[in-house]
Parts: structure tokens; sequence; C-alpha cells
């Protein structure tokens, strides 16, 4: 048996995806149809669903909602810009109807934007190291060519 909240949420993104709740639980593997049933166990998992309830609620097996709950996990942290949007837009849809949901999705929209912070810190540390790699590649040519720049 589905539970009500899950079917809102299959709804909600279904509706945000411009898709179907059946093609959400259907055999497909169309890359948009991934990710949106991607988003939906995500969301379902941080709600605190169980991976079995999870699976039975999209048709799969626990093993691939576990896979497509750490990708997204993991997406989110690394600041995937659009991903962080398309939470937003169902955790914004969830929580309207629902107020009491409505912390709970600013905790997650906050935790997804802290991880995109995280990601744009390394990557401006990572910015800086070939930078300062550069420098040090172009001092040791220096050295190499007699100190005359070539």
């Amino acid at each position: 048996m589905i539970s009500p909240f899950g079917q809102n949420v299959l709804d909600v993104v279904a509706e945000v995806f411009s898709t179907t709740v059946e093609a959400l639980r259907g055999p497909s593997r169309h890359a948009i149809l991934v990710r949106a049933r991607s988003l939906a166990t995500y969301v379902l998992r941080q709600q605190r669903m169980s991976y079995p309830e999870i699976a039975e609620l999209v048709c799969r097996d626990h093993t691939s909602v576990i896979a497509a709950h750490k990708r997204i996990a993991a997406a989110l942290a690394d600041g995937d810009a659009i991903l962080i949007a398309d939470v937003a837009k169902i955790l914004s849809r969830l929580s309207a109807d629902k107020p009491d949901m409505a912390r709970t999705t600013e905790g997650m929209i906050e935790e997804a934007l802290r991880g995109q912070a995280a990601a744009s810190i390394r990557m401006d540390a990572l910015q800086r190291e070939v930078l300062d790699l550069r420098a040090e590649m172009e001092e040791l040519r220096r050295e190499r060519n007699g100190g005359v720049d070539a």
C-alpha cells in the first residue's frame, strides 16, 4: 500500500518534471525519468522513509533506491545548481500543502546550499593550487634555461 505522503511526493515530482506517476514507477530508464525518480527517492529518504518502503513506492529494488539516494546526495554536496533548484522546487511545492514541513524544507535547502558553498571553496582552492603549480613550473623552466625566459 502506498502511503499518502509517498503518493504526494510522486505527484509533485511528476508535476515538476511534466510526467506521470505511472512513468515514474514504470520501467523506463530515460534520463529525465531516472533523474525525477532519483529526486523522489532522495526527498522520501530525507523524510525518514525506509529504503524498502521507497523501493515499493517507485517499483524498484531497495539497492537501486540506495544508489539513487547516494548519487543525488553526492551531486548536491558537489553543488549541482540545477539539482539544487529541482529539489527546492519539489520541497517548496510539498511544503505549501504542509506548513509543518516548511522547516524541514528550509533545512534541506540550506544543507544543499552549504554543499554548493563547500564545492565552490574546494574549486577556489584547486584553482589557487593550479596557479601555484604553474608559477613553480615557470620558475623551474627559468632556472633550467639559466635565468632566461623561454
